[in-house]
Protein backbone atom coordinates (compact mmCIF):
# COMPACT_ATOMS: atom_id res chain seq x y z
CA UNK A 1 0.00 0.00 0.00
CA UNK A 2 2.57 2.50 0.71
CA UNK A 3 5.17 1.55 -2.47
CA UNK A 4 1.31 2.26 -4.40
CA UNK A 5 0.73 5.27 -2.22
CA UNK A 6 4.36 6.50 -3.32
CA UNK A 7 3.88 5.66 -6.58
CA UNK A 8 0.94 7.53 -6.93
CA UNK A 9 2.67 10.86 -5.82
CA UNK A 10 6.16 10.77 -7.79
CA UNK A 11 4.16 10.00 -11.34
CA UNK A 12 2.16 13.47 -11.93
CA UNK A 13 5.58 15.12 -11.10
CA UNK A 14 7.63 13.37 -13.77
CA UNK A 15 5.05 11.20 -15.96
CA UNK A 16 2.96 13.80 -18.30
CA UNK A 17 2.23 12.08 -20.80
CA UNK A 18 2.64 8.05 -20.41
CA UNK A 19 -0.23 6.20 -18.62
CA UNK A 20 1.31 3.00 -17.20
CA UNK A 21 0.62 0.86 -13.62
CA UNK A 22 3.08 2.05 -11.37
CA UNK A 23 5.55 -1.48 -9.69
CA UNK A 24 8.10 -1.03 -7.87
CA UNK A 25 11.04 -2.29 -10.43
CA UNK A 26 9.73 1.18 -12.29
CA UNK A 27 9.99 3.29 -9.03
CA UNK A 28 13.56 2.42 -8.58
CA UNK A 29 14.63 2.80 -11.87
CA UNK A 30 13.13 6.12 -11.77
CA UNK A 31 14.53 6.95 -8.48
CA UNK A 32 18.51 5.79 -9.50
CA UNK A 33 18.18 8.35 -13.15
CA UNK A 34 16.91 11.44 -10.58
CA UNK A 35 19.79 10.51 -8.37
CA UNK A 36 22.10 10.67 -11.07
CA UNK A 37 21.11 13.62 -12.52
CA UNK A 38 21.47 15.05 -9.43
CA UNK A 39 25.03 14.39 -9.43
CA UNK A 40 25.68 15.49 -12.30
CA UNK A 41 24.11 18.86 -11.65
CA UNK A 42 26.36 19.40 -8.48
CA UNK A 43 29.22 18.49 -10.57
CA UNK A 44 28.90 20.70 -12.92
CA UNK A 45 28.27 23.58 -10.33
CA UNK A 46 31.31 22.51 -8.72
CA UNK A 47 33.39 23.10 -11.66
CA UNK A 48 31.60 26.58 -12.58
CA UNK A 49 32.64 27.84 -9.88
CA UNK A 50 36.31 26.17 -9.80
CA UNK A 51 37.00 27.40 -12.96
CA UNK A 52 35.53 31.06 -12.30
CA UNK A 53 37.50 30.92 -9.52
CA UNK A 54 41.01 29.90 -10.81
CA UNK A 55 40.12 32.54 -13.88
CA UNK A 56 39.58 35.55 -11.27
CA UNK A 57 42.80 33.82 -9.27
CA UNK A 58 45.19 34.53 -11.92
CA UNK A 59 44.10 37.96 -12.77
CA UNK A 60 43.97 39.21 -8.78
CA UNK A 61 46.82 40.91 -7.12
CA UNK A 62 47.97 38.79 -3.74
CA UNK A 63 47.14 40.55 -0.69
CA UNK A 64 50.21 41.41 1.66
CA UNK A 65 51.04 38.35 3.70
CA UNK A 66 53.14 40.19 6.27
CA UNK A 67 51.91 43.61 8.71
CA UNK A 68 54.52 45.53 6.95
CA UNK A 69 53.39 44.62 3.27
CA UNK A 70 49.92 44.99 4.27
CA UNK A 71 48.03 45.76 1.05
CA UNK A 72 46.54 49.20 1.42
CA UNK A 73 42.46 49.78 -0.06
CA UNK A 74 41.20 52.88 -1.64
CA UNK A 75 38.65 52.04 -4.09
CA UNK A 76 36.69 48.63 -4.38
CA UNK A 77 39.27 46.11 -4.85
CA UNK A 78 39.48 42.23 -5.56
CA UNK A 79 42.80 40.34 -3.81
CA UNK A 80 43.92 36.48 -3.66
CA UNK A 81 44.25 35.37 -0.65
CA UNK A 82 46.37 32.36 0.84
CA UNK A 83 45.96 30.00 3.78
CA UNK A 84 47.05 31.73 6.63
CA UNK A 85 46.81 35.34 7.66
CA UNK A 86 46.46 37.83 4.97
CA UNK A 87 46.99 41.65 5.91
CA UNK A 88 45.40 44.79 4.02
CA UNK A 89 45.01 48.43 5.19
CA UNK A 90 42.26 50.87 5.23
CA UNK A 91 43.19 54.43 6.02
CA UNK A 92 41.26 56.54 8.50
CA UNK A 93 38.87 58.13 6.19
CA UNK A 94 38.13 54.51 4.86
CA UNK A 95 37.30 52.76 7.92
CA UNK A 96 33.68 51.98 6.74
CA UNK A 97 33.80 48.97 4.45
CA UNK A 98 32.74 45.54 3.46
CA UNK A 99 34.46 42.65 2.98
CA UNK A 100 33.20 39.05 1.55
CA UNK A 101 35.12 36.17 1.15
CA UNK A 102 34.88 33.55 -1.85
CA UNK A 103 36.11 30.17 -1.49
CA UNK A 104 36.74 28.12 -3.66
CA UNK A 105 34.77 25.24 -2.37
CA UNK A 106 31.14 25.44 -1.35
CA UNK A 107 31.59 23.68 1.90
CA UNK A 108 34.92 24.98 2.70
CA UNK A 109 36.38 26.37 6.42
CA UNK A 110 34.95 29.31 7.99
CA UNK A 111 37.69 32.30 7.70
CA UNK A 112 37.68 35.20 10.24
CA UNK A 113 38.73 38.77 10.26
CA UNK A 114 40.66 40.29 12.82
CA UNK A 115 40.01 43.75 13.93
CA UNK A 116 42.13 45.13 16.97
CA UNK A 117 43.23 41.55 17.60
CA UNK A 118 39.70 40.47 18.39
CA UNK A 119 37.19 38.22 15.35
CA UNK A 120 34.90 40.37 13.79
CA UNK A 121 31.11 38.89 13.49
CA UNK A 122 30.62 37.08 10.00
CA UNK A 123 27.74 36.11 8.14
CA UNK A 124 26.85 34.11 5.00
CA UNK A 125 26.72 36.07 1.27
CA UNK A 126 25.94 35.55 -1.98
CA UNK A 127 27.91 37.27 -4.69
CA UNK A 128 28.00 36.81 -8.70
CA UNK A 129 25.89 33.75 -7.86
CA UNK A 130 28.63 32.30 -5.16
CA UNK A 131 27.93 31.66 -1.46
CA UNK A 132 30.88 33.08 0.84
CA UNK A 133 31.55 35.01 3.85
CA UNK A 134 31.13 38.59 4.23
CA UNK A 135 31.84 41.64 7.28
CA UNK A 136 30.69 44.99 7.72
CA UNK A 137 32.87 47.51 9.20
CA UNK A 138 31.03 50.64 10.67
CA UNK A 139 32.76 53.97 10.90
CA UNK A 140 34.23 54.28 14.34
CA UNK A 141 34.20 50.79 15.30
CA UNK A 142 37.98 50.71 14.94
CA UNK A 143 40.96 52.98 15.25
CA UNK A 144 43.22 50.54 13.69
CA UNK A 145 43.62 50.72 10.10
CA UNK A 146 45.31 46.77 9.46
CA UNK A 147 42.73 44.37 9.36
CA UNK A 148 44.04 40.76 9.31
CA UNK A 149 42.20 37.91 7.25
CA UNK A 150 42.63 34.01 8.75
CA UNK A 151 41.89 31.44 5.88
CA UNK A 152 42.40 27.99 5.81
CA UNK A 153 42.59 28.08 1.57
CA UNK A 154 43.00 29.90 -1.33
CA UNK A 155 40.40 32.32 -1.79
CA UNK A 156 39.21 35.79 -2.98
CA UNK A 157 38.39 38.69 -1.29
CA UNK A 158 36.39 41.39 -2.25
CA UNK A 159 36.81 44.81 -0.38
CA UNK A 160 34.39 47.48 -1.01
CA UNK A 161 35.39 50.87 1.19
CA UNK A 162 33.50 53.26 1.71
CA UNK A 163 34.38 57.09 1.75
CA UNK A 164 32.42 59.35 4.70
CA UNK A 165 31.75 62.25 2.88
CA UNK A 166 33.83 65.52 4.64
CA UNK A 167 31.98 68.90 5.76
CA UNK A 168 30.40 70.73 2.63
CA UNK A 169 29.83 74.20 2.27
CA UNK A 170 27.06 75.61 -0.23
CA UNK A 171 26.69 78.84 -1.25
CA UNK A 172 23.67 81.05 -2.35
CA UNK A 173 22.35 84.10 -3.07
CA UNK A 174 18.59 84.86 -3.91
CA UNK A 175 16.02 87.36 -4.14
CA UNK A 176 13.93 87.39 -1.12
CA UNK A 177 13.48 83.72 -0.59
CA UNK A 178 15.24 80.66 -0.88
CA UNK A 179 13.58 76.80 -1.01
CA UNK A 180 16.56 74.29 -0.08
CA UNK A 181 16.23 70.83 1.09
CA UNK A 182 11.98 71.64 1.57
CA UNK A 183 12.80 74.63 3.43
CA UNK A 184 11.80 78.08 2.67
CA UNK A 185 14.40 81.27 4.25
CA UNK A 186 14.09 84.52 3.96
CA UNK A 187 17.35 85.68 5.69
CA UNK A 188 20.59 85.88 5.10
CA UNK A 189 22.59 83.25 7.56
CA UNK A 190 24.58 80.31 7.70
CA UNK A 191 22.03 77.01 8.39
CA UNK A 192 23.59 74.03 9.40
CA UNK A 193 22.60 70.73 8.59
CA UNK A 194 24.13 67.29 10.34
CA UNK A 195 23.79 64.14 8.47
CA UNK A 196 23.97 61.09 9.96
CA UNK A 197 24.03 57.52 7.57
CA UNK A 198 24.15 54.43 8.10
CA UNK A 199 27.00 52.82 9.37
CA UNK A 200 27.81 55.82 11.77
CA UNK A 201 28.95 58.51 8.69
CA UNK A 202 28.15 61.26 10.22
CA UNK A 203 28.75 64.83 8.75
CA UNK A 204 27.16 68.45 8.13
CA UNK A 205 26.59 70.23 5.12
CA UNK A 206 26.82 74.39 5.57
CA UNK A 207 24.50 76.41 3.39
CA UNK A 208 25.89 80.21 3.32
CA UNK A 209 23.12 81.95 1.98
CA UNK A 210 22.67 85.52 1.48
CA UNK A 211 19.51 86.66 0.57
CA UNK A 212 18.59 90.32 -1.32
CA UNK A 213 15.85 92.50 -0.32
CA UNK A 214 13.36 93.69 -2.67
CA UNK A 215 11.25 96.89 -1.89
CA UNK A 216 8.53 97.37 -3.40
CA UNK A 217 7.46 100.60 -3.96
CA UNK A 218 3.67 101.74 -5.52
CA UNK A 219 3.15 104.82 -7.04
CA UNK A 220 -0.65 105.84 -8.22
CA UNK A 221 -1.29 106.60 -11.31
CA UNK A 222 -4.86 107.97 -12.88
CA UNK A 223 -5.52 108.40 -16.43
CA UNK A 224 -7.73 108.65 -18.90
CA UNK A 225 -8.65 106.05 -21.52
CA UNK A 226 -4.93 104.71 -21.45
CA UNK A 227 -1.53 105.54 -20.05
CA UNK A 228 2.04 105.14 -21.63
CA UNK A 229 4.24 103.12 -19.65
CA UNK A 230 7.89 102.17 -20.89
CA UNK A 231 6.56 102.49 -24.33
CA UNK A 232 3.73 100.14 -24.02
CA UNK A 233 0.13 101.51 -24.03
CA UNK A 234 -2.15 100.43 -21.07
CA UNK A 235 -5.66 99.95 -21.25
CA UNK A 236 -6.62 98.04 -18.40
CA UNK A 237 -6.49 98.74 -14.79
CA UNK A 238 -4.01 97.38 -12.61
CA UNK A 239 -0.30 96.97 -11.11
CA UNK A 240 2.75 97.44 -13.42
CA UNK A 241 6.50 97.48 -13.27
CA UNK A 242 8.08 100.82 -13.80
CA UNK A 243 11.43 100.25 -13.01
CA UNK A 244 13.79 98.17 -10.83
CA UNK A 245 16.81 100.39 -8.70
CA UNK A 246 19.47 98.95 -7.08
CA UNK A 247 20.56 100.17 -3.55
CA UNK A 248 23.82 100.27 -2.14
CA UNK A 249 23.35 97.48 0.07
CA UNK A 250 22.48 94.62 -2.65
CA UNK A 251 19.07 95.12 -2.05
CA UNK A 252 16.70 96.50 -4.89
CA UNK A 253 13.56 98.85 -4.78
CA UNK A 254 11.04 97.83 -7.57
CA UNK A 255 8.91 100.96 -8.63
CA UNK A 256 5.55 99.48 -9.49
CA UNK A 257 2.56 101.78 -10.60
CA UNK A 258 -0.79 101.18 -9.86
CA UNK A 259 -3.39 102.53 -12.44
CA UNK A 260 -6.56 103.84 -12.62
CA UNK A 261 -8.32 104.19 -15.68
CA UNK A 262 -11.16 106.97 -16.44
CA UNK A 263 -12.85 107.59 -19.58
CA UNK A 264 -13.89 110.26 -22.28
CA UNK A 265 -17.73 111.20 -21.82
CA UNK A 266 -19.44 112.70 -24.60
CA UNK A 267 -22.86 114.11 -24.21
CA UNK A 268 -25.07 116.95 -26.78
CA UNK A 269 -27.29 120.12 -25.34
CA UNK A 270 -29.42 122.72 -26.52
CA UNK A 271 -28.88 126.46 -25.26
CA UNK A 272 -30.27 129.60 -25.93
CA UNK A 273 -28.70 132.71 -24.18
CA UNK A 274 -29.34 136.05 -24.49
CA UNK A 275 -26.54 138.53 -25.63
CA UNK A 276 -23.59 135.95 -24.71
CA UNK A 277 -23.38 132.53 -22.80
CA UNK A 278 -20.93 130.91 -20.21
CA UNK A 279 -19.87 127.05 -20.83
CA UNK A 280 -19.37 124.74 -17.92
CA UNK A 281 -15.62 125.26 -18.79
CA UNK A 282 -15.62 128.91 -18.46
CA UNK A 283 -15.79 129.85 -22.26
CA UNK A 284 -17.95 132.58 -23.45
CA UNK A 285 -19.70 132.59 -26.68
CA UNK A 286 -21.45 135.46 -28.38
CA UNK A 287 -22.38 134.08 -31.77
CA UNK A 288 -24.86 131.35 -32.36
CA UNK A 289 -23.19 128.08 -33.67
CA UNK A 290 -22.08 124.10 -32.65
CA UNK A 291 -19.07 124.10 -30.49
CA UNK A 292 -17.03 121.73 -29.01
CA UNK A 293 -16.74 122.08 -24.84
CA UNK A 294 -14.67 120.01 -22.69
CA UNK A 295 -15.60 119.48 -18.90
CA UNK A 296 -14.30 117.45 -16.46
CA UNK A 297 -16.51 114.19 -15.32
CA UNK A 298 -16.41 112.33 -12.01
CA UNK A 299 -13.94 109.87 -13.11
CA UNK A 300 -11.52 112.82 -13.24
CA UNK A 301 -11.61 113.18 -17.33
CA UNK A 302 -13.35 114.87 -19.79
CA UNK A 303 -16.60 115.00 -20.82
CA UNK A 304 -17.03 116.40 -24.77
CA UNK A 305 -20.04 118.31 -25.00
CA UNK A 306 -21.62 119.34 -28.07
CA UNK A 307 -23.05 122.82 -27.73
CA UNK A 308 -25.86 123.89 -30.04
CA UNK A 309 -25.94 127.36 -29.40
CA UNK A 310 -28.47 130.22 -29.98
CA UNK A 311 -27.50 133.93 -29.09
CA UNK A 312 -30.17 136.78 -29.10
CA UNK A 313 -28.30 139.78 -29.86
CA UNK A 314 -31.02 141.79 -27.76
CA UNK A 315 -33.32 139.72 -25.66
CA UNK A 316 -34.23 142.10 -22.96
CA UNK A 317 -37.63 142.94 -21.75
CA UNK A 318 -38.98 145.99 -22.53
CA UNK A 319 -42.26 147.63 -20.85
CA UNK A 320 -43.58 150.43 -22.59
CA UNK A 321 -44.92 153.40 -19.92
CA UNK A 322 -47.53 155.74 -21.49
CA UNK A 323 -47.98 159.14 -19.95
CA UNK A 324 -49.56 162.23 -20.66
CA UNK A 325 -47.80 165.46 -22.31
CA UNK A 326 -46.23 167.79 -19.57
CA UNK A 327 -46.23 165.20 -17.31
CA UNK A 328 -42.79 163.06 -18.18
CA UNK A 329 -40.35 162.90 -20.64
CA UNK A 330 -39.57 160.38 -22.91
CA UNK A 331 -36.98 158.15 -22.12
CA UNK A 332 -35.78 154.56 -20.98
CA UNK A 333 -35.35 152.84 -17.93
CA UNK A 334 -33.36 149.46 -17.53
CA UNK A 335 -33.70 147.19 -14.43
CA UNK A 336 -31.29 143.73 -15.31
CA UNK A 337 -32.88 142.86 -17.97
CA UNK A 338 -36.36 144.89 -18.20
CA UNK A 339 -36.13 148.05 -19.91
CA UNK A 340 -38.97 150.83 -19.13
CA UNK A 341 -40.01 152.84 -22.11
CA UNK A 342 -41.46 156.06 -21.17
CA UNK A 343 -43.83 157.44 -24.30
CA UNK A 344 -46.25 159.53 -24.56
CA UNK A 345 -50.26 159.09 -25.40
CA UNK A 346 -51.50 159.76 -28.97
CA UNK A 347 -54.30 161.45 -29.01
CA UNK A 348 -57.09 160.73 -31.79
CA UNK A 349 -60.62 161.64 -32.34
CA UNK A 350 -63.18 159.25 -32.59
CA UNK A 351 -64.36 160.83 -36.02
CA UNK A 352 -61.60 159.13 -38.08
CA UNK A 353 -62.98 156.14 -37.13
CA UNK A 354 -66.30 153.63 -37.10
CA UNK A 355 -67.29 153.39 -33.24
CA UNK A 356 -70.68 153.21 -33.92
CA UNK A 357 -69.89 149.91 -35.98
CA UNK A 358 -73.04 147.44 -34.39
CA UNK A 359 -74.79 150.51 -32.32
CA UNK A 360 -78.10 150.98 -34.42
CA UNK A 361 -79.54 147.43 -34.96
CA UNK A 362 -83.09 148.63 -36.32
CA UNK A 363 -85.12 151.56 -37.14
CA UNK A 364 -88.77 152.08 -36.87
CA UNK A 365 -91.40 155.08 -36.63
CA UNK A 366 -91.39 155.48 -33.16
CA UNK A 367 -88.38 154.15 -32.41
CA UNK A 368 -84.71 152.41 -32.95
CA UNK A 369 -82.99 149.97 -31.28
CA UNK A 370 -79.37 150.89 -29.83
CA UNK A 371 -76.64 148.80 -28.14
CA UNK A 372 -74.71 151.27 -26.12
CA UNK A 373 -73.10 148.53 -25.05
CA UNK A 374 -71.11 148.19 -28.46
CA UNK A 375 -70.55 151.66 -28.87
CA UNK A 376 -68.64 151.83 -25.32
CA UNK A 377 -66.97 148.79 -25.77
CA UNK A 378 -66.01 150.00 -29.34
CA UNK A 379 -64.24 152.77 -27.83
CA UNK A 380 -62.32 151.34 -24.63
CA UNK A 381 -60.56 148.59 -27.11
CA UNK A 382 -60.42 151.18 -29.91
CA UNK A 383 -58.32 153.47 -27.54
CA UNK A 384 -55.52 151.32 -25.97
CA UNK A 385 -51.74 150.82 -26.49
CA UNK A 386 -49.99 153.86 -27.29
CA UNK A 387 -53.63 155.98 -27.75
CA UNK A 388 -55.28 158.06 -24.82
CA UNK A 389 -57.51 155.60 -23.05
CA UNK A 390 -61.15 156.18 -22.31
CA UNK A 391 -61.54 157.56 -18.49
CA UNK A 392 -65.31 158.19 -18.56
CA UNK A 393 -68.34 157.50 -21.09
CA UNK A 394 -71.46 159.20 -20.55
CA UNK A 395 -75.29 158.91 -22.58
CA UNK A 396 -78.02 161.45 -22.29
CA UNK A 397 -80.94 161.79 -24.17
CA UNK A 398 -83.67 164.79 -25.36
CA UNK A 399 -86.60 162.45 -26.51
CA UNK A 400 -89.07 164.25 -28.96
CA UNK A 401 -91.78 166.73 -27.14
CA UNK A 402 -89.98 167.49 -23.68
CA UNK A 403 -87.64 169.60 -22.51
CA UNK A 404 -83.99 169.11 -21.71
CA UNK A 405 -81.39 165.82 -21.54
CA UNK A 406 -82.12 163.39 -19.23
CA UNK A 407 -79.45 160.49 -18.24
CA UNK A 408 -79.30 157.30 -20.24
CA UNK A 409 -77.63 154.46 -19.23
CA UNK A 410 -76.23 151.86 -21.17
CA UNK A 411 -77.80 148.86 -20.07
CA UNK A 412 -76.83 145.07 -20.36
CA UNK A 413 -77.61 145.54 -24.13
CA UNK A 414 -79.68 146.29 -26.94
CA UNK A 415 -82.59 148.67 -26.02
CA UNK A 416 -85.17 150.27 -27.75
CA UNK A 417 -85.29 154.15 -27.41
CA UNK A 418 -88.07 156.36 -28.40
CA UNK A 419 -87.64 159.13 -31.03
CA UNK A 420 -85.45 161.63 -29.60
CA UNK A 421 -81.72 162.68 -29.98
CA UNK A 422 -78.71 160.35 -28.00
CA UNK A 423 -75.74 162.64 -26.96
CA UNK A 424 -72.40 160.91 -26.33
CA UNK A 425 -69.71 162.51 -23.73
CA UNK A 426 -66.44 160.25 -23.56
CA UNK A 427 -63.50 162.08 -20.96
CA UNK A 428 -60.06 160.83 -22.01
CA UNK A 429 -57.16 160.13 -19.09
CA UNK A 430 -55.66 163.11 -19.98
CA UNK A 431 -58.36 165.72 -20.37
CA UNK A 432 -59.50 165.39 -23.71
CA UNK A 433 -62.73 165.32 -24.43
CA UNK A 434 -65.33 164.55 -27.07
CA UNK A 435 -69.32 165.20 -27.90
CA UNK A 436 -71.05 163.61 -30.42
CA UNK A 437 -75.03 162.78 -31.09
CA UNK A 438 -77.13 160.76 -33.35
CA UNK A 439 -81.20 160.74 -33.90
CA UNK A 440 -83.56 157.66 -33.28
CA UNK A 441 -86.72 159.00 -35.32
CA UNK A 442 -85.06 158.77 -38.68
CA UNK A 443 -87.06 157.78 -41.64
CA UNK A 444 -87.01 159.92 -44.18
CA UNK A 445 -83.23 161.35 -44.47
CA UNK A 446 -83.18 163.25 -47.62
CA UNK A 447 -85.64 165.67 -45.85
CA UNK A 448 -82.87 166.81 -43.06
CA UNK A 449 -80.94 169.37 -43.00
CA UNK A 450 -78.97 168.90 -39.76
CA UNK A 451 -75.89 165.90 -40.34
CA UNK A 452 -77.57 163.16 -38.37
CA UNK A 453 -75.21 159.59 -38.03
CA UNK A 454 -77.17 156.20 -39.07
CA UNK A 455 -76.76 152.76 -39.63
CA UNK A 456 -77.14 151.56 -42.95
CA UNK A 457 -75.88 147.67 -44.20
CA UNK A 458 -73.72 147.63 -41.60
CA UNK A 459 -71.47 151.10 -41.56
CA UNK A 460 -72.37 154.66 -40.49
CA UNK A 461 -73.72 156.96 -42.66
CA UNK A 462 -74.15 160.73 -42.44
CA UNK A 463 -77.30 162.10 -43.55
CA UNK A 464 -76.64 166.16 -44.28
CA UNK A 465 -78.57 168.33 -46.70
CA UNK A 466 -80.49 164.90 -48.24
CA UNK A 467 -77.40 163.85 -48.71
CA UNK A 468 -75.36 161.10 -47.25
CA UNK A 469 -71.51 160.63 -46.26
CA UNK A 470 -69.14 158.62 -44.85
CA UNK A 471 -67.44 159.33 -41.31
CA UNK A 472 -64.64 160.56 -43.30
CA UNK A 473 -66.82 163.25 -45.36
CA UNK A 474 -66.98 161.34 -48.39
CA UNK A 475 -70.07 161.75 -50.39
CA UNK A 476 -71.82 158.47 -51.32
CA UNK A 477 -73.74 157.97 -54.43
Amino acid sequence: MRKQKKSRNFAPKFIVCVRVKPTYARMNMIKRIFHNVALLLSLLMTLCFAFVFVGEAEAQAQAGITMADATWISQPTTLRVQSGNNYIRLPETYLMATVTYLPDSAFGPIPSLLVDGAEWPVQRSISNCRRGWQWQLHYGDTESEVLILSAHENALIEVTPVICPADSLYEAEAWDSLTWRGQTYYESNDYLFPVTKEGGCNYTVTLRLTIHHTIVNRVHQHACDSFVLNGVTLREEGDYVRDTVPTESGDRTVNIVRLTLGHTDFAETTKEACVSYESESGKTYTVSGDYLDTVPNQEGCNTIVTLHLTVIPDCRTYDTVYFCAGLNTQHEEQIGDLVHRYLPYRYELPTVWDYMDGVILATEKERTLVDLVRAEQNLREHYSGDLTPVQTIRWTVHYEGEDGYQSLEAGNGPQWIRPGMIVLYVQFVCGEQYRSNFTTDIVAPEAMTTAVKRMENGRVVIFRGGEKYTVLGIKID
